[in-house]
């Protein structure tokens, strides 16, 4: 991209996420050199008088992010006049400069970015500008005692606090959901891991289909599906009672039907506002078997993600064709997202759930092995400066049931196995500790 041609669009004013994606990418371009710029110190005094001065040129409008203090009294189409894109693009002198221009832009604007996304889907391509949620929203959600800033472990200089651009090589087709109208996560928060089969040995409790010939596995799903749904129902309403904002089950620990049946439960509850309810088998028409994890929620949007990555045991892979959608669903202040086990350690997903700043990250599990598991959760914690609950079957004794993963400089160990009675685990966001419900 051309500096000229950045500074013509500039000064044409418009929309303040085109405008900052605009510079962003400029940014891009030069990312390297820009990068050794920036840590010149005389270069750096220089950015910093830039973005002085463009947020004096900024000034007058006022601020435009009017969401920051009044939710729904804003617009989704703040733009900046051709005036002052002008006077912006006077600055433009190299890609120090316009850096220092995009900073401004975010720091005077980023509460209005959002309002592009609100209340639609969108699909991000390569390039494509997409905002994350507020980062010192995270004290909101686990408390004043966090790790280290993403920022400060980033280097990368082709993105503000706020707004970022899709990498090119994650290989999925990304959605960002911006129709989410649910009641925010926030310190304090409980959420419930809800293990109905604990039952060992593991095909005491489920059943599936093996075809030799092909080294496959299909169709799992607990092997008495009604006595199931009575552990579930249970489970659900021991952490109804005990307030939890959210539930999360373990992978294949329902069939089809269920979810249904879990959506009429949660039309009743008064304090769960989502259930992450595992994953089920399916496939239409004995073609394209997926591994399906809906998300039920109070706002009654339906919300599922494809497992990407399938699960290979005794040197037989899971028959399930591999989804290739990656939806993000965020609010202004907090997003989530849905993963399916192994998806946890690909090395395709790990680094584009860091890059999209996810909050939370519910990931069903149905795993003999989760050292890895933990490990990456722990990783993506601390990255993207949210939190990954997990819920697993356990396949033997002292295996992992559940953990929770959060960007705190002191990690809890996960909860074991107990007996083969079903279990629930209470994690509050913000602390360390857990309980069982009872």
């Amino acid at each position: 991209m051309d500096r000229t041609d950045v500074i013509d669009r500039l000064a044409g004013g418009g929309h303040i996420v085109d405008l900052t994606a605009l510079l962003l990418r400029y940014c891009r371009t030069h990312h390297d050199a820009l990068r050794e710029r920036l840590w010149i110190a005389a270069d750096q005094r220089r950015h910093a008088s830039i973005v002085a001065r463009a947020a004096a040129i900024l000034a007058p409008l006022g601020s435009l992010a009017t969401a920051e203090h009044a939710p729904g009294a804003w617009t989704p189409t703040e733009s900046i006049d051709a005036t002052t894109g002008r006077a912006l693009a006077l600055l433009a002198d190299d890609a120090v400069a316009i850096h220092a221009i995009a900073t401004a832009l975010d720091d005077h604007a980023h509460a209005a970015f959002f309002g592009r996304f609100d209340d639609t889907r969108t699909r991000l391509r390569p390039g494509d500008p997409f905002p994350v949620p507020a980062p010192e929203a995270a004290r909101d959600l686990f408390g004043p005692h966090l790790t280290a800033q993403p920022d400060r472990q980033d280097d990368r200089v082709d993105h503000t606090a706020h707004l970022r651009l899709l990498a090119a090589d994650h290989g999925f087709y990304v959605v960002l959901d911006g129709r989410v109208r649910l009641p925010p996560p926030s310190a304090g928060r409980l959420i419930a891991v809800a293990v109905p089969s604990t039952e060992l040995p593991i095909d005491a409790s489920h059943a599936w289909t093996t075809d030799a010939a092909a080294h496959r596995f299909r169709d799992v799903q607990p092997a008495d599906p009604e006595a199931q749904w009575q552990r579930i129902a249970a489970l659900l309403a021991r952490a109804e009672h005990h307030g939890a904002w959210a539930v999360v089950l373990p992978e294949l620990a329902l069939t089809e039907p269920m979810v249904a049946r879990i959506e009429a439960w949660l039309a009743t509850a008064r304090r769960v506002a989502l259930v992450a309810a595992g994953s089920y088998h399916t496939s239409t028409g004995g073609a394209r078997r997926r591994n399906i994890a809906p998300i039920v929620a109070r706002d009654r949007r339906v919300r599922s993600h494809a497992k990407v990555f399938p699960f290979v045991n005794g040197g037989q892979i899971e028959d399930i064709r591999p989804g290739r959608r990656m939806t993000i669903w965020t609010a202004r202040r907090w997003s989530f997202a849905a993963l399916v086990c192994r998806d946890l350690l690909s090395t395709r997903v790990v680094p584009l759930l860091e890059d999209l700043r996810v909050r939370l990250v519910f990931a069903p599990a149905f795993s003999p092995r989760t050292a890895e598991l933990e490990t990456m959760a722990r990783y993506l914690a601390v990255r993207a400066q949210g939190a990954v609950i997990v819920a697993n079957t356990p396949h033997a004794e002292g295996d992992p049931v559940a953990w929770l993963a959060q960007p705190l400089s002191v990690a809890d160990a996960p909860v074991l196995r107990r007996d083969g009675s079903p279990h629930l685990i209470l994690f509050t966001l913000g602390q360390t500790s857990w309980i069982y419900g009872q």
